[in-house]
């Protein structure tokens, strides 16, 4: 750890490096792993930034799955638990193209929704306790706002209604915690209304929030 020592070490980290221009002028910048030959103090000085970060992170992961296992184990049959994530503008690309392909690629929005829910026919087995269904919602409509969220609730909640059990009261949400579309009163005013929705209510209840 002395800063006159010439001892060097080899390390890598991802960082954003320049690799041109844009049509437009601006610059282009690209996730790069970059390889660093430095000493070890400059590296012990890049970690304990990351280190402070890594440490709450690393807690509030902790935390979460442990309270996702605590929410199924007491899950009750009028409660629901959505896992929801975005994956934002996937491209629909071959992995070995020609160049002219280059500049004519899809994009797509994919919503992938999970749900937990207390069987209705339960017969005490603990592993048949919890029904999980897979949902996904594929669009190309690059928004991904809190409206394409309620348009997917929407779905989802006719999907409750065919099978043979009531809407329920509580819904225990998971996301990565955007603002705008899932960590926000417009979804837990939302979901708070099922209930009493139909296509009419959804469309002004989307249109006035």
């Amino acid at each position: 750890m002395d800063n006159t020592s010439e001892e060097t070490v080899s390390w890598c980290r991802f960082e954003k490096v320049w690799v041109g221009r844009l049509k437009d002028g601006k610059d282009w910048h690209a996730l790069c792993l970059e390889y660093k030959q430095t000493t070890p103090l400059m590296l012990v000085t890049f970690l304990k930034r990351k280190l402070a970060e890594f440490v709450v992170q690393n807690f509030e992961a902790k935390w979460q799955d442990n309270m996702f296992k605590k929410c199924l184990e007491n899950l009750t049959i009028e409660q629901i638990v959505l896992v929801v994530d975005y994956v934002e503008n996937y491209s629909f690309q071959w992995q070995n193209e020609v160049q002219s392909q280059h500049w004519f690629n899809f994009q797509v929005t994919i919503l992938v929704h999970l749900t937990f829910r207390v069987r209705a026919d339960w017969d005490g087995n603990p592993n048949s306790r919890i029904v999980t269904k897979y949902h996904f919602y594929i669009s190309d409509d690059k928004q991904h706002d809190n409206l394409f969220m309620q348009h997917c609730f929407g779905l989802h909640k006719e999907f409750l209604q065919t099978q043979g059990q009531p809407l329920p009261i509580e819904h225990i949400v998971f996301s990565y915690g955007c603002s705008s579309q899932f960590k926000c009163g417009r979804s837990l005013f939302y979901v708070a209304f099922y209930p009493s929705l139909t296509k009419c209510d959804e469309l002004s209840l989307g249109t006035c929030m």
